[in-house]
């Protein structure tokens, strides 16, 4: 069969180029790189395999059209389904979003191969036990966009207990009624007095709810200067 030579340029280990023959004019040929001739074969011609380090280019094809071997490449080629990740040493992994044991989430499609993944709170996998008061919680601060904060189970407590319901200020500026701003926002608030000295509780002639964040307390007598009164006032709805 008529065979057109064709300039040949190759790349890579030449252990694996071997000579070709052919017949012209009844004379065995080897087959000459950069001659255009025709040559007839005798026989069915079996190209020599080429492996990873051999790489042909046809004639007219220039040096910038060649994509050099990648072993990235290669690696992308022979993954199966799952997020294509390149670790920057091997190659490309195939990998997958997974949840911990008891770490309190749950993963929907984590090869990402039906979708995007998505993951959500899985209260089920949550691993419950006692929490010790160093153990933290995660908020959003909202001044800050939603930035997250951390805060202790003590804190928390401190948060919440007597400062967020209640408030407590000594009455000792020697007169007979006082502006008290606890700030508490509810109109529901029990008022108590005692004496610091004595510890005895104190019953004024008047405790008036200017608003939900301020009291005005009248007593008929001041409270001693110096020591005073402990005004304490109780949130309760």
């Amino acid at each position: 069969m008529p065979v057109v030579a064709r300039k040949m340029k190759m790349y890579g280990s030449f252990e694996k180029l071997v000579s070709i023959l052919f017949t012209s004019d009844g004379y065995s040929q080897t087959l000459t790189p950069n001659v255009a001739t025709v040559y007839t074969a005798d026989r069915v011609v079996e190209l020599p395999a080429v492996d990873v380090d051999c790489v042909l280019l046809s004639r007219g094809e220039a040096d910038a059209d060649y994509q050099p071997l990648s072993a990235e490449l290669s690696a992308i080629a022979g993954l199966g389904a799952g997020i294509v990740v390149n670790d920057g040493a091997s190659g490309a992994f195939a990998r997958s979003i997974g949840a911990p044991g008891f770490g309190g989430l749950s993963v929907t499609n984590g090869d990402g191969v039906a979708g995007n993944p998505s993951l959500s709170i899985d209260f089920s996998n949550l691993d419950m036990y006692t929490p010790l008061l160093s153990d933290l919680l995660v908020f959003g601060k909202v001044a800050d966009g939603g930035a997250p904060r951390a805060v202790t189970i003590s804190d928390l407590a401190d948060l919440i207990g007597p400062g967020a319901f209640g408030y407590a200020e000594t009455w000792d500026n020697g007169t007979l009624s006082i502006g008290i701003s606890h700030n508490l926002d509810s109109n529901d608030v029990i008022v108590q007095i005692y004496d610091m000295v004595t510890k005895d509780n104190i019953m004024i002639d008047q405790i008036s709810r200017l608003n939900a964040n301020q009291l005005s307390l009248v007593a008929s007598e001041a409270p001693p200067s110096g020591t005073g009164w402990r005004v304490m006032v109780q949130k309760v709805a």
